[in-house]
């Protein structure tokens, strides 16, 4: 797919339910559109093998992160890993 006029260099995106589905297609429409792609799932069974595909062929950074991130402290747990250079904002809750 081609999105060029979809330019999204230099953003990261973050998608949830990203393990199949809708989800995946949204993952792989943003990195395709140069996006760097966080894909979020309750269970590693389907995201840690896509994270590595998309990276593969699109070339963006995709980092699988399993968490309930309708639970604020298991998120902010697995949040504060981050690498600084990404820029995410900070959760406090």
């Amino acid at each position: 797919m081609n999105v060029s006029e979809y330019d999204l260099s230099g953003k990261v995106a973050f998608v949830t339910g990203a393990g199949r589905g809708i989800g995946k297609g949204i993952a792989q429409v943003l990195a395709e559109a140069g996006a760097d792609v966080v894909i979020n799932a309750l269970t590693p069974r389907y995201v840690e093998g896509l994270a590595a595909d998309l990276a593969k062929a699109t070339g963006r950074r995709v980092v699988p992160l399993v968490a309930d991130v309708t639970r604020p402290r298991e998120g902010s747990a697995r949040w504060g890993s981050w690498p600084s250079t990404w820029r995410l904002p900070r959760r406090t809750t």
